[in-house]
């Protein structure tokens, strides 16, 4: 098993909170495959570069989801069919009453719009933080 980090060393993108917004996952098997199941989280933050968020299961590094940001949780602004992949890079336990892991995913983007979909979000969570 890959030991657990907590990320903050490897951080090359600023992070943007995002409060109230809930992704489901889906975990897959490979590129190609989801398996069954799936499980949804809470965001904590985001960047350009990939997401953290606080799991109720453990996810070891380099596990493949699918991501679905679920847009009435959050207000904001997301369409509908809107998916990223993403990979585990680390998963740490909390330290508090709620328990979890605190979990962070790289993105892996697919082209230009899903770019330009995340730095939307980022966009729209900076102009609620701000007011």
């Amino acid at each position: 098993m890959a030991k657990a980090s907590s990320g903050k060393e490897r951080r090359r993108k600023p992070r943007v909170a995002i409060k109230q917004c809930n992704v489901v996952f889906h975990r897959r098997k490979n590129w190609f495959f989801f398996e069954k199941g799936e499980f949804t989280s809470s965001v904590l933050d985001i960047s350009d570069g990939g997401i953290s968020l606080v799991c109720s299961e453990f996810l070891p590094i380099g596990t493949k989801l699918s991501m679905h940001f679920e847009s009435d949780s959050s207000q904001l602004e997301i369409p509908k069919d809107f998916a990223i992949e993403a990979v585990v890079v680390y998963s740490t336990p909390v330290k508090d009453e709620q328990g979890g892991y605190r979990t962070g995913l790289r993105f892996e983007m697919g082209d230009d719009a899903t770019l330009e979909i995340v730095h939307n979000l980022i966009r729209q969570a900076l102009e609620r933080a701000l007011g």
